[in-house]
């Protein structure tokens, strides 16, 4: 099967655009993670926007390109740049994995759909959103 992949990446603060998780950054780990994988890259996609909400313009163009079916994988440099919000996380997870869509994370590779990959990313979606919390504070 050939993937094709949606690079997505976001900030919401400026700290973020000029540290360590800038766009720029985020898109070469991304970029290369999708070489690594021989991923046909399907869109760049970025937000400058809050993690709290799927309502952001860049989010609304990844979800129409993946329901017109351009795309059967999504690449985001970590977990919180995808949401922060861990329903909205969890209900994205379910959503795409009934799809067929799978969802990559720079630092952690493929997630799975087993009962471990549940554990981990129901674990890390309330770590990410309680620094949501801290950061609105």
């Amino acid at each position: 099967m050939n993937k094709k992949g949606i690079i997505y990446t976001r900030v919401s603060t400026e700290e973020q655009k000029n540290k360590g998780t800038s766009i720029e950054r985020q898109l070469e780990d991304c970029r290369v993670y999708i070489s690594r994988n021989q991923m046909e890259v399907v869109a760049e996609i970025t937000d400058d926007f809050s993690g709290g909400t799927l309502e952001r313009p860049g989010f609304l163009q990844l979800r129409a390109l993946l329901a017109e079916g351009k795309a059967n994988a999504v690449v985001v440099f970590r977990q919180d740049r995808l949401s922060r919000d861990s329903a909205d996380y969890m209900y994205l997870r379910k959503q795409w994995g009934r799809q067929g869509i799978e969802l990559h994370f720079c630092d952690r590779g493929k997630i799975s759909y087993d009962f471990s990959g549940i554990v981990l990313d129901s674990s890390m979606s309330g770590v990410n959103e309680g620094e949501r919390w801290l950061i609105r504070d």
